[in-house]
């Protein structure tokens, strides 16, 4: 039924005005390994997504700055790309890894879609994306909910990172409506872990968390907040909570390899255009 269901998700044909828009996109087959599992840079996993990082977007809603001043992100994209790093640095420690290889770890362990999707064919890397600064780099895939979902249902860890721009977004609270069909089919379900961490208090003041509290609640979903304006002691509780689930998990398997995977050739780079992309 899973493999149905994601088979169901693929987009034969891209749809991005200025990007992909009327380019086929094969099929599933051309894409999944010996294994039954989606490439990697045109080969093989060697063991399923362990954690999925799913975050708020690129759109600049809010400013994370520490209690000692110093500004953390920027952006819901920035935080995430931050959170990733730092637990491919744990990764790398706790197992005895050379800190150069996290990037490695990252991409066989973790699915964040920005980064996996870089090594996935028909993905288009669009700088200054609507606009948001050169450093802005958006991956587009028409197929990015099929490596997503897949991403999901092979996973033991789901961390989510929520913020109002969270709650703002049609396509997050989209994926949060999905969650509950996905983990139906999950066949590990009973061994994953959702966790929310949520950003701002002005999340728990928003009218749409109240509706999304409890769809998580009803999913077993563990929820830790982790605001600026909290003390260092609070913050390092959940820092150790996030460790414990993710690096520190027994549940989980690191496989220590420093081959980072290749970047497929077609998978191109360009610039943002109002003209051909707004």
């Amino acid at each position: 039924m899973a493999e149905e269901y994601l088979r169901s998700l693929w987009v034969q044909t891209g749809a991005t005005r200025g990007v992909d828009a009327g380019v086929d996109q094969g099929s599933p087959d051309d894409i999944v390994g010996t294994n039954d599992m989606s490439k990697l840079g045109g080969r093989d996993r060697p063991l399923p997504y362990q954690v999925v990082i799913s975050f708020p977007g690129a759109a600049l809603d809010f400013s994370f700055t520490d209690t000692d001043g110093e500004n953390l992100a920027s952006s819901g994209f920035d935080l995430a790309a931050q959170t990733r790093k730092w637990l491919g640095e744990k990764a790398c420690e706790e197992n005895g890894i050379p800190v150069d290889q996290a990037e490695a770890i990252l991409l066989r362990h973790f699915y964040m879609d920005w980064a996996n999707l870089q090594y996935t064919p028909g993905t288009t890397r669009v700088r200054n994306f609507r606009n948001r600064g050169m450093s802005t780099v958006a991956s587009i895939n028409p197929n990015w909910k099929f490596y997503y979902v897949e991403a999901q249902l092979e996973c033991k860890v789901m961390l989510v990172l929520v913020t109002v721009g969270w709650l703002q977004s049609p396509n997050c609270l989209g994926e949060f409506d999905d969650v509950e069909q996905m983990v139906s089919i999950k066949e590990n379900a009973d061994d994953t872990e959702l966790l929310f961490i949520v950003l701002q208090e002005e999340v728990l003041e928003d009218p749409k968390w109240s509706e999304v509290e409890a769809k998580a609640k009803a999913l077993d979903c563990l929820i830790k907040h982790y605001f600026p304006e909290m003390d260092s002691a609070e913050k390092e509780a959940v820092e150790q909570y996030i460790l414990r689930l993710t690096i520190g998990n027994e549940k989980l398997d690191f496989v220590p390899d420093s081959d980072m995977p290749a970047v497929p050739d077609h998978v191109k780079m360009v610039d943002w255009d109002d003209a051909t992309m707004g």
